[in-house]
């Protein structure tokens, strides 16, 4: 705001009002008393308001009236702007599948889509199509491991596969019977000592039995050179238990039960 300061009879530009009501303020002295531009920076510290402050020209009726109607005209062009630009980018991907869905009903339905619907296609779409990229990358990086790994596994397990007299039938019956290939959180699994050591027992002497009655067969299959497939028939029990032999070791696998031997 410009104010003639009635002090000095120079017109000062207004920089901050220093009371409540804005009666009194600080400004820059723009313009002499004589009517000259003011060349250096003068501030006044104290100004009256009077009632006269220099304002903006005024303007005409009819500009005034052509003013108010073009405003809310353009408020509302901002506001369905607003209403209408999409969001998406700042979406969670939640928000875009939700909205990719709402689309999809849209259009099973028959009717039209709005600018959000049509940005969450887009996002969809392309997700889709980066996710089936980025996939086929991984699965090419892994064959390509594979290929080259799987001959270097095969030639492990040729060196370490464990021969036919490496495999103790009753000591693997043994280890079956007392539960040794049961996970910790089986509840057949024995806890502590004592109930091992009598596992470990009752384990033996079944086995010892189980073997001494009837006697039992093992049968064997080599795999390729790199593995081998061990089977024990008892036939005083009925079960039939495989094991499989690779990198150095004997696994069980399984035990199932077999027709008993009416001959």
């Amino acid at each position: 705001d410009l104010v003639l300061d009635p002090d000095t009879r120079c017109v000062v530009g207004l920089t901050d009002y220093i009371d409540p009501l804005k009666k009194y303020a600080r400004g820059v002295v723009l313009v002499e008393q004589d009517g000259s531009v003011c060349r250096d920076h003068r501030e006044v510290r104290r100004v009256t308001v009077p009632g006269g402050v220099v304002a903006d020209p005024p303007r005409s009726a009819a500009n005034t009236t052509h003013d108010r109607r073009r405003e809310p005209t353009t408020r509302q062009q901002q506001q369905q702007q607003q209403n209408h630009r999409p969001n998406i980018g700042s979406s969670s991907p939640s928000a875009i599948v939700s909205d990719a869905v709402d689309a999809i009903a849209a259009l099973t339905r028959g009717d039209p889509l709005n600018s959000r619907h049509n940005m969450a296609l887009v996002y969809s779409v392309g997700g889709i199509v980066a996710a089936t990229a980025l996939l086929k990358v991984v699965m090419s990086a892994l064959f390509v491991v594979w290929i080259l790994a799987f001959p270097l596994v095969y030639l492990y397990g040729v060196q370490t596969c464990p021969t036919h007299a490496s495999f103790d039938a009753k000591r693997e019956l043994k280890r079956v019977m007392r539960g040794h290939q049961l996970p910790e959180d089986h509840p057949d699994k024995p806890k502590g000592w004592l109930a091992e050591n009598l596992a470990r027992v009752a384990a033996t002497v079944t086995t010892e039995l189980a073997t001494g009655l009837s006697g039992y067969e093992v049968e064997m299959w080599d795999v390729v050179g790199a593995a081998r497939v061990a089977t024990v028939r008892v036939a005083s029990i009925n079960a039939e238990c495989v094991w499989i032999g690779w990198f150095g070791r004997w696994t069980y696998v399984y035990q199932r039960e077999i027709e008993p031997n009416t001959h």
